[in-house]
C-alpha cells in the first residue's frame, strides 16, 4: 500500500458509524436494511457511508432483487494490518521484549518494553522494597502494587 492509500483508508475508518459498519460486515454479509436497524441512522446517511466505503473498495455492494447486500473486502484490511505491523515491527519483536504482567511500568499492553524492569517480586527479588510489609502497595519500590503478599527481600 502506498502512503496515500493508507491515509485515505484511515480517514474513512476514522468515522464511528463506518467503523461500526465494518465490524458488522466482518461477521457476515448484511443488507442495508439490517445495517440501518443496527446503526439507527437515516437511510440517506447510511447511503453516504456505504458510498464512501465502496469508493475505496473496502465494501462491495451486491444487488439481490430489490435489496443491496454488502460484503467486506477483508483483503484491504489485511493490507493495512500488514502495513502497520511493518511500521511497528510487531512480527520481529520477541515476546520477552514486550511489556507483560511482570513489567513494572504497569501498561501490560504487549508493546515494546522500555522500562527494563522485569521484577516479579519473587524470592530472588532485589528491587529493595520494604520486606517488612505483608502486602505490596504503592509505596513498595517493586512497583507491582498488586496487594499480594510481598516476597521482596
Amino acid at each position: 500500500m502506498t502512503n496515500s492509500e493508507v491515509i485515505e483508508l484511515l480517514k474513512v475508518l476514522s468515522d464511528e458509524n463506518r467503523l461500526k459498519i465494518i465490524k458488522l460486515l466482518a461477521k457476515h454479509n448484511i443488507c442495508a436494511c439490517n445495517i440501518l436497524k443496527e446503526l439507527k441512522v437515516t437511510q440517506p446517511t447510511l447511503s453516504h457511508h456505504m458510498k464512501v466505503l465502496s469508493s475505496i473498495h473496502l465494501v462491495t455492494p451486491i444487488k439481490k432483487g430489490n435489496k443491496v447486500v454488502y460484503q467486506l473486502e477483508k483483503s484491504k484490511l489485511n493490507k493495512i494490518s500488514l502495513y502497520m505491523k511493518e511500521i511497528i515491527g510487531g512480527e520481529n519483536m520477541k515476546k520477552e521484549e514486550m511489556c507483560d504482567k511482570k513489567c513494572t511500568c504497569g501498561c501490560h499492553e504487549g508493546k515494546e518494553c522500555i522500562c527494563d524492569d522485569k521484577c516479579n517480586c519473587g524470592p530472588e527479588c532485589t528491587c529493595g522494597c520494604n520486606s517488612n510489609k505483608e502486602k505490596c502497595d504503592e509505596s513498595c519500590s517493586c512497583g507491582c502494587n498488586e496487594g499480594k503478599e510481598c516476597n521482596c527481600e
